[in-house]
């Protein structure tokens, strides 16, 4: 069995979640890490867009309040004032279910003090940013169809694609060997095994305080490709495994 160090603990499932249903007026675009994401959560979330929201602590008018999130960051609710676009932490999630595709984003400062999280969780619409003590939380909204627009390994790409060469065993007892790997267009390729992952069912990417990522993703074939990252973004572990089985390991912590 390989061993590779454990992911970021998630953070889309802890935190409440609300949702954009317009986007504001002349909002400035996106820049640096996550430049792709945050255009995706832009609008305003509660009061006439609809949702049930509350403060916590609780303060007089907070249920009529609302969140705004511009196209690069700023996020404003009651008591609210801050900017997600440095959030080093980060938990995003794209599963197919039932009832379609659920996804959720979770963006935290590297102090965990600040956070915005957009998304659904358990079956609900939901949405929630924070500053310190204060949190504003709405549910029962609707998400913007931006959100789903395609996997995360395409969204994702600037941070997620690359190529070279890396050791790789298919077995303890196997004398490792370098092959090379790419990840381009959602597309995965190591040696000989290559993964569509845009067709991915689930999806999973993680980013802790330390700056180190990993990326996850089950197919409908029931393989799994999962790639870990160091904190410069440079591609440290892969994996691809079979219904849970190894089938290879690269790395350091192969």
């Amino acid at each position: 069995m390989h061993r590779y160090p454990a992911p970021p603990r998630g953070l889309a499932t802890a935190l409440l979640l609300c949702t954009a249903l317009c986007q504001p007026a002349n909002a400035a675009p996106a820049t640096g890490r996550w430049s792709a994401v945050l255009p995706l959560l832009a609008g305003t979330y509660g009061g006439k867009a609809g949702g049930t929201c509350a403060a916590q602590p609780a303060s007089a008018g907070s249920a009529n309040g609302m969140i705004q999130v511009t196209a690069a960051g700023k996020v404003r609710a009651p008591g609210i004032d801050i900017d997600v676009a440095n959030s080093v932490i980060a938990d995003i999630e794209r599963r197919r279910t039932a009832d379609g595709t659920a996804v959720s984003v979770a963006l935290v400062s590297a102090d965990q003090k600040t956070s915005l999280a957009v998304g659904r969780v358990a079956g609900m619409d939901l949405a929630q940013t924070r500053a310190g003590p204060h949190a504003f939380n709405c549910e029962g909204v609707r998400l913007p169809a931006a959100l789903d627009q395609q996997a995360l390994v395409l969204t994702l790409a600037g941070m997620l694609d690359g190529n070279g060469t890396i050791e790789c065993q298919a077995t303890p007892d196997e004398k490792p060997r370098q092959l090379a790997f790419a990840l381009a267009r959602g597309r995965a390729t190591l040696g000989e095994h290559a993964l569509d992952l845009s067709t991915a069912t689930d999806e999973q990417f993680s980013r802790g305080a330390d700056g180190a990522a990993k990326y996850q993703a089950q197919l409908a074939d029931g393989r799994s490709f999962i790639v870990y990252y160091d904190d410069n973004g440079k591609v440290r572990n892969i994996a691809i495994l079979h219904r849970g089985r190894d089938v290879i390991g690269c790395g350091p912590d192969a």
